[in-house]
């Protein structure tokens, strides 16, 4: 990943009310990001696109939690972003994508439950047909992890960050009670998400789901 810099948004002692006052949007273009999404939405795509040309073929994806210690954002486990998934079984293809991701990333109050990177090169084992990628690898990244092999490293608060999708992240449970906001810009290298829209069903309020782990090892 890169470290593009910090979005210049004001702490608050009441995250809760000023998430409220955001639209949460799904696969929604920038500039009906900008016009819908809500004040930090804002500072988010215009701090971007000081960095960044925003030209192209981009998504935005926004959502907040109120978590309680223990609960993560997401589903847990080690994974890539919007990698294509046009295979039979749904999983992601990496032998013959249609296309390609970058993403920009900014998680406000992070510490949290702050999202992490996998850094370093490092092989995975291949997939077999119908197995269930990320499960696999997620352990395998671990298990590189814990030989030192890849570094471990967390996104800091309102810092910008970006990478590719074949970047390993992934989002880590709570470790206090709070409020948090994830929110990432794509570029693709075509327009393959012909479902992108300028209307209401870009936007997926009330706050997002939250999820508490049966066992160690997710499967997404």
């Amino acid at each position: 990943h890169t470290v593009l810099g910090k979005c210049p948004i004001q702490k608050s002692d009441n995250w809760g009310s000023l998430f409220k006052k955001e639209a949460q949007l799904f696969r929604a273009s920038p500039d009906f990001a900008i016009n819908n999404g809500g004040p930090l939405t804002r500072e988010f795509i215009n701090f971007l696109g000081s960095l960044v040309s925003l030209e192209g073929y981009w998504l935005v994806d926004t959502r907040y939690h109120n978590l309680f210690p223990g609960f993560y954002p997401c589903i847990p486990g080690w994974h890539h972003d919007y990698v294509d998934r046009n295979t039979a079984s749904g999983q992601p293809n990496y032998d013959s994508p249609r296309y390609n991701a970058y993403n920009y990333i900014m998680v406000i109050n992070a510490d949290v439950a702050p999202t992490e990177f996998a850094e370093g090169l490092s092989a995975v084992s291949d997939i077999n047909e119908n197995e269930l990628v990320y499960e696999k690898w997620n352990s395998e990244v671990d298990n590189l992890l814990h030989n030192k092999k890849l570094d471990l490293y967390q996104v800091q608060d309102s810092f910008v960050y970006g990478f590719d999708d074949r970047c390993f992240h992934r989002g880590v449970a709570a470790v206090k009670r709070g409020w948090r906001m994830f929110l990432r810009a794509t570029k693709f290298t075509n327009n393959k998400w012909e479902c992108i829209r300028d209307d209401t069903k870009c936007i997926c309020n009330p706050p997002c789901t939250s999820y508490f782990p049966r066992t160690e090892n997710e499967i997404r």
